[in-house]
Order: structure tokens, then sequence, then C-alpha cells
């Protein structure tokens, strides 16, 4: 499985966690990316702050496992199925993010 991931991180990895900016950026620099070209997907309320923190634009998920409901946690964009992570809408939550 890791072979089909630039990088892979955990809570553990670095000395702060989500959602604290430092531990996306950090998954981001280790993964070769660039944090103006990254989102952060994710169903709660770590996921969609350390995407804040960081500046990082940030996809919400309706099918995760948290029990607040993730429109209340104000993410760039919603989706409800994985189908909906278009191209498209992965630019569109880039480009927002750049502009803010």
């Amino acid at each position: 499985l890791t072979r089909r991931f630039a990088a892979i991180t955990g809570g553990d990895t670095f000395p702060v966690r989500k959602p604290d900016a430092r531990h996306l950026l950090g998954t981001i620099e280790r993964a070769g990316g660039d944090p103006a070209h990254s989102l952060l997907i994710g169903d709660s309320i770590n996921d969609i702050m350390a995407a804040k923190n960081a500046g990082i634009g940030s996809v919400g998920v309706t099918f995760g496992y948290s029990d607040v409901p993730v429109a209340t946690l104000a993410p760039t964009r919603i989706i409800s199925h994985f189908e909906e992570l278009t191209a498209d809408l992965v630019e569109t939550v880039i480009a927002e993010a750049s502009a803010a």
C-alpha cells in the first residue's frame, strides 16, 4: 500500500498534531509537494482547522467518522461521494485558497 502514496504521516510523525499547520505542511513537504498546489480532504474539525491554519483549501466529506456535521466546520467545499472529487473541483479549491 505504501507504494501508492508519496508520504504517509500520522499523529506521532511530528512533534505537533493537527490542527497545527506544521503537521499538514510537514506532510506536504515529505511528499515533495507545494502547499500552493495542495488541498486537504477530511471529515473532522482537526482536518479542516489544519487546512485553515496552513492556508490550504479543504474538501469536507459527509461520509467520514465525525459526529459533527461537516458543513458546520466550513470547509472550502463539501462532497458526499468520492465521485464528486473531480479535477475541476480540486483546481477550484486550490484557486480559491490561493486567492484568499
